[in-house]
C-alpha cells in the first residue's frame, strides 16, 4: 500500500517538477540577456577619466565608478586607495580595477 501512495504522489507532482526546471532555464536566459558589449571610449573620454582618477586620489574624494567586468556594467562607490601605473590599475576599496575596465567616474 505504501508504494502505491508514493507512486501516486510522484505522478501527481511530476508536472510541477518541469515548471521548476523551466524556471531555472528562464532565469539563466535572463542572466545571459543582461550581458552587454563593452562600450568604446574615445581618447578624450579616457583622458578625462585619467584626470578624474588622479584628482580623486590626490584629494581623497569619495567617488562613484562605473566599470565593465564579465560582460556586465557595475557601479561602485568608495575611495581610490592607490594608482599603479606599471600594472595599469587602481586600488579601489582594497580591490584592483584595471584602467581598461573603467567607463565612468563621478
Amino acid at each position: 500500500m505504501q508504494n502505491n501512495y508514493h507512486d501516486r504522489t510522484y505522478i501527481k507532482w511530476a508536472p510541477f517538477n518541469s515548471l521548476i526546471n523551466d524556471k531555472k532555464i528562464i532565469n539563466e536566459i535572463n542572466e545571459k540577456n543582461k550581458k552587454v558589449d563593452k562600450p568604446i571610449l574615445s581618447d578624450d573620454q579616457i583622458e578625462l577619466l585619467n584626470e578624474k582618477i588622479f584628482d580623486a586620489y590626490t584629494n581623497h574624494y569619495k567617488v562613484n565608478i562605473t566599470i565593465y567586468k564579465n560582460q556586465n556594467i557595475i557601479n561602485l562607490n568608495g575611495f581610490i586607495n592607490n594608482i599603479n601605473i606599471n600594472k595599469k590599475c587602481i586600488t579601489f576599496n582594497n580591490s584592483y580595477i584595471f584602467f581598461n575596465q573603467i567607463l565612468k567616474i563621478y
